[in-house]
């Protein structure tokens, strides 16, 4: 089952009892720091949840699936999740 903003949005207001649309802006507001901050190449920390960070990717050939062209990709930064241990275990729990 996935997920959607909308869903977390509306557990996340049922839980803290905010409304609807003040935990909309709440949770727009923490995706845009994400963003932004992943954007200025920093890293960002949530202890018992996990590291929001930039990998660098190497430079590599591709294809185009469509046309089977070959594509030069140069180096990159690829934004990645790190969960913790803690989030590790609760999952494997499950």
């Amino acid at each position: 089952m996935t997920i959607k903003k909308v869903d977390l949005i509306r557990e996340v207001a049922k839980i803290t009892g905010v409304t609807k649309r003040e935990t909309g802006i709440i949770v727009n507001a923490f995706i845009e720091c994400i963003s932004k901050t992943l954007v200025n190449d920093e890293r960002i920390e949530l202890r018992g949840f996990g590291i929001f960070l930039n990998k660098k990717r190497k430079p590599k050939i591709a294809r185009n699936p469509r046309t089977g062209e070959r594509i030069e990709l140069g180096e990159r930064l690829a934004p990645v999740f790190k969960p913790s241990k803690l989030l590790k275990k609760k999952v494997a729990e499950k």
